[in-house]
């Protein structure tokens, strides 16, 4: 796999969000391409590069032959998603 002990968050909301996709200061929520991950086994954690599609409210998250696979949720413009975004975990240098 990804060689990763511990957990992955990728996408999100930006602010964060309630359950009707507006942020709490009333403003619609817009998705994020955030991903971070932390190590169980060293108590870190870390920034990786973002995701190839911004999203949010996913429905899943599984890897699978080295490649994670967020399902479903939300795009640009509060746009409900049916699709599959794939990426790998790669360190951020930035």
């Amino acid at each position: 796999g990804a060689g990763v002990v511990g957990i992955v968050v990728a996408g999100g909301a930006e602010p964060p969000s309630n359950n009707n996709v507006l942020g709490y200061d009333g403003v619609a929520a817009s998705p994020s391409s955030g991903v971070v991950s932390f190590d169980l086994t060293r108590n870190t954690w870390m920034q990786h590069e973002p995701l190839p599609i911004a999203g949010m409210d996913f429905r899943g998250l599984i890897e699978a032959d080295g490649h994670f696979h967020l399902f479903g949720g939300m795009r640009d413009g509060q746009t409900v998603s049916g699709g599959v975004i794939q990426f790998a975990l790669q360190p951020s240098f930035r």
